[in-house]
């Protein structure tokens, strides 16, 4: 279990890094990186996510698709509410 302080130390380190990791907290062997999506008033609306399982894939290079998460996340904003 994770405490209250742990988790809103963790949310606001998401909103920091503009990213949020899973390194084989939701499912074993597998990790994530996730990026929002938002509307015109910068509010979450959804999340792009990338997982891959550890054999193939490590947090370093989810981080490494950071950019290009980001830049399809805008993307789809844009399609949404243009």
């Amino acid at each position: 279990h994770v405490s209250t302080a742990t988790l809103l130390a963790e949310i606001s380190q998401v909103r920091k890094n503009g990213y949020a990791l899973d390194q084989e907290e939701f499912m074993d062997d597998m990790v994530a990186i996730a990026v929002p999506v938002t509307d015109p008033k910068n509010r979450y609306i959804a999340a792009l996510a990338f997982h891959g399982p550890t054999q193939r894939m490590n947090i370093p290079d989810a981080i490494k698709s950071k950019d290009l998460l980001q830049s399809a996340a805008r993307r789809i904003s844009e399609s949404l509410f243009a």
